[in-house]
């Protein structure tokens, strides 16, 4: 607003100019001033040269009462201040561009899926597969087969642990080779029988050098104790126990084992068993020798 304001005053200024400069011409005008006439120079102004410019008042108060002559120089000198005092006064203060900053990117609301919507039941969890039990060896380093799924029944919430023996010809080796063999052999046994099972009967195995094997994955019920295998862990310890003792490693892992699969699936000590013990279910496994070794864990809480 103050820059147009000045440019209004200067545009008027000339008007003012102009008008005045008409009529000095028109009365102080001779032939002497068409050719050029020379006029003397105001001492105030040589004066000026010498020790600068006088007060602007000053200069006007006193020319104002001149010749025409001098009214004309007066105003010519009054028009350059102008045209100067015009210059200045249309240069603007230009205030610096502001930055233009980029703008952030619009990040799209994501539609709400269908499980978010409101009166949307939330999905049911996933059933989680049993958990990994450490040092135990992995059914896909023996069996040369897999389990049929459509042949077995899922696994019930587990309660009770059965020990068993294979009740086979005696087994003394304790090489790894041995003992998958052996365990692949009761596997196929299983699979083929008149009415064959899905896999082998057993969840875990032990073998006389205290190595536990993966046996039936534990999603699956197992097929060891007859009407009882809802909820039933199976553990086979190789070897013909109404024949021969087991191994002092057999049994360490054995007990370990018990443990382990007790405190996983919280089984209470009472309800591990032996194949023998099951009413209604009794034979001869776990063999003698074991039988009496198993009552001894129990007393010494080897299980607990």
């Amino acid at each position: 607003m103050e820059a147009r304001e000045r440019l209004g005053r200067y545009h008027l200024f000339r008007l003012q100019f102009n008008q005045r400069v008409a009529m000095s011409m028109q009365d102080d005008l001779n032939p002497n001033d068409r050719g050029g006439g020379h006029h003397p120079r105001d001492p105030r102004l040589e004066s000026a040269d010498r020790h600068g410019p006088p007060e602007p008042g000053r200069v006007v108060r006193s020319l104002l009462g001149e010749s025409a002559p001098s009214r004309r120089r007066f105003l010519a000198l009054g028009a350059l201040a102008a045209i100067a005092a015009g210059c200045e006064s249309t240069q603007r203060v230009s205030r610096m561009p502001d930055p233009v900053w980029p703008k952030e990117p619009v990040v799209p609301t994501p539609a709400p899926s269908p499980t978010s919507l409101p009166g949307t039941p939330p999905p049911s969890p996933r059933p989680m597969g049993p958990p990994t039990m450490p040092g135990v060896i992995p059914r896909a380093a023996w069996a040369k087969g897999d389990p049929v799924p459509s042949m077995m029944n899922k696994m019930t919430p587990v309660k009770h642990i059965t020990i068993h023996h294979d009740g086979m010809t005696p087994f003394l080796a304790v090489d790894q080779a041995s003992s998958v063999a052996r365990i692949e052999l009761i596997r196929t046994g299983h699979r083929n029988r008149p009415d064959p099972w899905g896999d082998i009967g057993y969840h875990f195995i032990v073998d006389r050098a205290g190595r536990v094997y993966e046996g039936r994955p534990l999603v699956y019920q197992g097929a060891h104790v007859k009407n009882h295998n809802e909820g039933n862990i199976g553990i086979l310890c190789l070897g013909n126990f109404e024949a021969q003792a087991p191994s002092d490693a057999q049994l360490r892992a054995v007990a370990a084992h018990v443990q382990s699969v007790r405190h996983i699936y919280s089984v209470q000590v009472a309800n591990v068993h032996t194949h023998r013990e099951w009413q209604g279910a009794q034979t001869l496994c776990p063999g003698r020798s074991l039988q009496s070794r198993v009552g001894s864990m129990r007393s010494n809480r080897a299980f607990a």
